[in-house]
């Protein structure tokens, strides 16, 4: 179900881990879920309001393991900026600016929600 509600919420990277092996590898080493203390990369799309310089909305935000991804990830997010742009270019609206940005850090959480 996690797979067809980010292909429809058109995330640029769907995964599913292998659930017998998250849940052997969190039995024995306690951990909370199969992302519990994994490395992730979180990528969030902001978008801001006409004439103001800190407020900011967000459009989308997801994460992923780290150790997923090689050197292709900043084609990845282009593409995400991308495509949010041209559709705030299509809306022609007055109350966002016409460009997204896509912010990338990287987290490390003992809980993930799945």
């Amino acid at each position: 179900m996690i797979t067809i509600t980010g292909w429809l919420l058109e995330y640029p990277i769907i995964y599913v881990q292998n659930i017998e092996e998250s849940i052997n590898e969190m039995e024995s080493n306690n951990e909370g879920n199969c992302l519990g203390n994994e490395e992730l990369r979180l990528c969030r799309v902001y978008l801001r309001k006409q004439g103001a310089d800190k407020n900011r909305q967000i459009l989308l935000s997801f994460s992923f393991p780290k150790s997923i991804l090689s050197t292709t990830e900043k084609e990845i997010f282009a593409r995400l900026k991308s495509l949010f742009n041209s559709r705030l270019l299509e809306q022609q609206n007055a109350f966002w600016e016409n460009e997204c940005e896509v912010e990338v850090s990287d987290v490390c959480l003992p809980v993930v929600a799945l």
